[in-house]
């Protein structure tokens, strides 16, 4: 996947993992980055939709269920890197 914004994508990743993870928790992690200060969440939150569009993460909640969900959406959506060797499927629960 290429992206405009690695260093945002390589930071997300770092934080994601294979249990199912908060997205607010993981936002917050990024945003108390000092290079994240430039990025507003809404950025941030539409580059971990694309992330999981591109199925690199798997997403689940009320946040992956629309493309402009509102910003509180990420209190009640989780994502996680997919398990190793299991393809990417899209999750709505």
């Amino acid at each position: 996947m290429k992206s405009r914004m690695p260093a945002l994508d390589r930071e997300l990743l770092a934080r994601a993992d294979a249990r199912w993870r908060k997205v607010a928790r993981i936002l917050g992690i990024v945003m108390d980055k000092p290079f994240a200060n430039r990025f507003a969440p809404r950025l941030i939150i539409s580059r971990i939709q694309a992330l999981a569009r591109a199925q690199v993460i798997e997403g689940r909640g009320i946040l992956f269920r629309t493309g402009r969900a509102p910003l509180s959406a990420i209190r009640f959506s989780e994502m996680r890197l997919p398990p190793r060797g299991h393809r990417v499927r899209k999750r709505s629960d």
